[in-house]
């Protein structure tokens, strides 16, 4: 179901501490870090993205497998076609790895219901799917 999930936070250094050592014995570790934060997850594979934002409440990014270029698409138009903003229309990411083929929309904004947050905040969902490096 999960590509891989990404979320952004307001201390970089200190967040990535603790999810390093709390990851450490089920064998989660960096995968890469660089210009997009910091990429963890089991051999080899960034499944959980984390990145320094001044955001609060921070942004959440899902990104959705798929099991063919064609699935990616159909994603995309239907989620423009349900009310989803375009944030990238279907295509190679070479940027991610060199057969990276993705979409992106902006979900709705919701009302944030965290407390100490007044209601009429909103987050808006980044959405992606890809397709998985297996099928392609």
């Amino acid at each position: 179901m999960f590509d891989h999930l990404g979320f952004g936070v307001t201390n970089y250094a200190a967040s990535r501490a603790v999810f390093l050592k709390a990851l450490e014995p089920p064998g989660i570790g960096i995968v890469m870090e660089g210009e997009h934060g910091l990429g963890l997850g089991p051999k080899g594979k960034p499944a959980l993205w984390m990145s320094k934002t001044a955001e609060e409440p921070a942004p959440l990014h899902l990104a959705f497998t798929a099991k063919d270029r064609e699935q990616v698409r159909a994603f995309h138009r239907a989620a423009l076609a349900a009310g989803g903003a375009d944030n990238g229309a279907s295509g190679l990411r070479p940027e991610y790895h060199a057969n990276y083929y993705g979409a992106f929309v902006i979900g709705p904004r919701w009302a944030q219901r965290r407390s100490g947050l007044p209601r009429s905040r909103g987050v808006s969902a980044p959405v992606a799917a890809a397709v998985p490096l297996a099928a392609r």
